[in-house]
């Protein structure tokens, strides 16, 4: 017999159900530019209900509004999550590879960033690489990049972070929670959502 519910995926189509409230909650927040932290405990449907509103709002706002979706769970440390952070809004604001290396190029040139990408099945798959052992480089750059980026192409973005609780184990939480806030809280065509679970921020 077939399980009746999904269970540890994304729930997509007939499989969302209910959370009209917290549906329409949510696409107000995105449309709005306001910052949302979602906590929950695991499997509750954080990436259900985040990815619901980026798909209907991706249709009805495509041509104002950017949606970039980043899964920290893998970055382990700062380093990775700056790399993590400006490869996926710049896969997803400058969607060929071409526009790509000339943004990394433009927005984190002083980076000397590194563009590699491999045609498998007639798809490509970019990595971004970014030397952070330069020590008068600053990171500003990275987290303003979704800001800058909305103001260049004069459209809204939002970044929405999966398994923001990962950067509880990084070498120095509060410093580096603080340096987020610093940035998110000026950016004015930019909003962030954290989904986080709970007990272990």
């Amino acid at each position: 017999m077939d399980a009746p519910f999904v269970y540890g995926r994304i729930a997509l189509d007939m499989n969302y159900t209910d959370r009209d409230k917290e549906t329409l909650l949510l696409k107000n927040n995105f449309l709005n530019l306001i910052n949302t932290v979602i906590i929950s405990p695991r499997r509750w449907g954080k990436t259900s209900l985040v990815n619901k509103v980026k798909n209907e709002l991706g249709k009805e706002y495509r041509k104002e509004l950017i949606i970039c979706h980043l899964d920290v769970f893998n970055c382990r440390s700062e380093e990775h999550f700056y790399k993590a952070y400006s490869n996926a809004i710049l896969k997803t604001t400058l969607s060929t590879w071409e526009k790509f290396i000339a943004g990394s190029k433009k927005y984190l040139g002083r980076f000397a960033p590194s563009v590699s990408f491999s045609n498998t099945a007639q798809t490509f798959e970019l990595s971004f690489g970014i030397d952070m052992k330069e020590p008068n480089l600053s990171v500003d750059d990275i987290l303003d990049l979704p800001q800058i980026l909305a103001k260049d192409l004069n459209k809204k973005i939002v970044v929405c972070i999966d398994e923001f609780q990962n950067i509880h184990g990084y070498a120095d939480s509060l410093a580096f929670q603080r340096t987020l806030r610093a940035h998110w809280q000026t950016h004015d065509k930019v909003a962030t959502v954290c989904m986080a679970v709970n007990g272990i921020c």
